[in-house]
């Protein structure tokens, strides 16, 4: 109960017990509460007290769900000193796309493997010999500080793994290969993991191992074809606008 930093209401203290006792024998712990129990600081501040060298692996269905538990985190801060952050994408954190107004995922993440080591901002942060962390951080506060001193937010995320005791990111870095960059800082074997609102997993997991195509990306394919092979020699137009006539059925089918 020490690090919980509010008054308990009915339920949650034999809730965070039973937390602690399924850690340390080694379980799985599956909670289902309403609305406004306060499933967040609980699962929080029960981890926190068993928390020995390794971390806290909380993961969101979204980039745009993970500053809550750090919101969190920062209301136990008051009290223990404890650091954690939320993980954001490239996508979010690029300095050097925002500049060059760079959106799409495979735009920025392109951007970075191209021009990382002349990035300036990337080349300052390899310059950078210490940085004051002052508490939890959500991820705009780590851009802004980043933004401040002209240092790549990213891979200053990527140092400060190494000090968090709570990291906050989406499904995508848990189910992905995306995952690998953080597992080469961080033990995922000494660490918690929290999955928040687990039911959605399953559909996230199908999503990320499907590929789809776009309508659009299909036009495009086929004028960039006929720019430069007017005559179709290859039959690669024919099955492309096959594709296309054929998705334009389904689409008038759903929609009766």
């Amino acid at each position: 109960m020490e690090h919980f930093p509010y008054r308990p209401r009915e339920h949650q203290e034999e809730v965070m017990e039973a937390i602690r006792d399924a850690v340390r024998r080694g379980e799985n712990f599956c909670l289902h509460a309403p609305t406004g129990f306060g499933k967040t600081p609980v699962v929080l501040s029960a981890l926190l007290s068993e928390l020995n060298d390794g971390k806290i692996i909380w993961a969101v269905r979204t980039g745009n769900e993970t500053d809550r538990p750090i919101e969190e985190l920062k209301v136990i801060n008051r009290k223990f000193e404890v650091f954690g952050f939320s993980f954001r994408g490239k996508k979010d954190m690029c300095l050097l796309a925002r500049r060059m107004n760079i959106s799409s995922y495979e735009g920025v993440s392109n951007l970075c493997r191209l021009k990382r080591e002349s990035c300036p901002y990337f080349r300052n942060l390899k310059k950078l010999d210490y940085f004051q962390i002052d508490g939890p951080m959500i991820f705009s506060e780590i851009l802004k500080a980043a933004e401040s001193i002209q240092v790549c937010p990213y891979f200053l995320q990527m140092m400060l793994l190494e000090e968090a005791s709570l990291i906050s990111l989406s499904y995508n870095y848990i189910l992905s290969p995306l995952g690998w960059a953080i597992r080469h800082k961080v033990s995922f074997r000494k660490s918690f993991l929290v999955v928040d609102e687990a039911h959605n997993i399953d559909r996230v997991a199908m999503e990320l191992n499907s590929k789809s195509i776009s309508l659009t990306s299909l036009e495009r394919a086929i004028k960039e074809d006929e720019k430069y092979d007017p005559k179709d020699s290859l039959g690669l137009r024919k099955k492309l606008a096959s594709l296309r006539d054929f998705m334009l059925k389904v689409a008038v089918g759903e929609d009766g």
